[in-house]
């Protein structure tokens, strides 16, 4: 068999960038709906998230993001990967007018 050229389809996911603060950690919690349980360290102010609905039930350390595909697969990833693999997508795109159109 010869070997073939594999594009990554495109996709839009969900991702909150952990931090290490409790707060991060809740929105995590709320704003991708994935259970997390939240680890403190005793000497460390920054914790870890642990993916409770995610295989294997991952620790995200802080750096790292949480990620949350259309298909509800909720995983970690690490920042460099992240970066290279995902572009921001902007929610409210700007809105591209005709000569004929005006401003009201």
């Amino acid at each position: 068999m010869k070997k073939r050229l594999w594009r990554k389809k495109p996709c839009v996911v969900e991702a909150i960038e952990f931090d290490g603060t409790e707060e991060t950690a809740r929105a995590i919690g709320e704003e991708l709906g994935v259970k997390f349980r939240l680890r403190l360290g005793i000497s460390d102010p920054h914790g870890q998230v642990m993916l409770l609905e995610a295989p294997g039930s991952p620790i995200v350390p802080p750096g790292h993001f949480v990620v949350k595909h259309e298909d509800g697969e909720v995983h970690s990833c690490y920042p460099k990967l992240f970066r290279d693999t995902f572009e921001f997508v902007d929610r409210n795109p700007p809105i591209e007018l005709d000569e004929a159109q005006e401003i009201a």
